[in-house]
């Protein structure tokens, strides 16, 4: 089949696909009949005429398994075999790929690849490594210290209240009060 030939073939399934959208379903009929005679090895021409008789896979059709397992019978590839699956849906059981073209493996863009920046390791990966474990253990640390502080202080005013001494009236009143000097006692003359 040629170029040209191929391309209407494959508008005139589009148009006979958009006519089944529709639900103009007599009209999708003649255009289906018309295209299993010119292309019966095409996938899409079973499926819908698979569509057509079940009224685009809402009613149950006996004739439409036959239909669909032919059209799986026909696709070529796997991007055709999923197409079909995925248009067929949860409607009918479809039997397993049969052709052994599988989609080739296809190989890693060498543009993307170049694309991705590698981490940078410094020339010394260990020193690295003991940079970056030595700047986690000073950041545990300060978390540790801070968690003290907070923690710690408040305990430590409540422990020294509750034993009767107030470090705050202490303060204040070290401040205020003087030392007095001792009585001195003079012997009565």
């Amino acid at each position: 089949m040629d170029r040209d030939n191929r391309e209407g073939m494959e508008q005139a399934i589009r148009g006979a696909e958009g006519l089944l959208e529709l639900g103009l379903f007599t009209e999708a009929e003649a255009v289906f009949r018309q295209l299993a005679q010119e292309a019966p090895e095409h996938y899409r021409v079973w499926l819908g005429l698979a569509r057509l008789r079940s009224r685009n896979f809402t009613q149950p059709d006996p004739n439409a398994q036959g239909l669909l397992e032919r059209a799986a019978s026909f696709a070529m590839t796997v991007d055709e075999y999923n197409d079909l699956k995925a248009t067929v849906g949860s409607y009918a059981q479809l039997p397993p790929f049969a052709h052994g073209e599988q989609a080739p493996d296809r190989m890693p863009d060498v543009e993307q690849l170049e694309k991705l920046h590698p981490i940078s390791v410094p020339v010394s990966s260990q020193e690295a490594v003991l940079e970056a474990r030595e700047a986690a253990r000073l950041k545990y640390l300060k978390c540790l210290l801070l968690i003290v502080v907070v923690i710690g202080l408040p305990t430590a005013f409540i422990v020294s209240c509750s034993n009767g001494v107030n470090p705050i009236t202490n303060a204040l009143l070290s401040d205020s009060q003087q030392e007095v000097p001792p009585p001195t006692t003079h012997p009565a003359t």
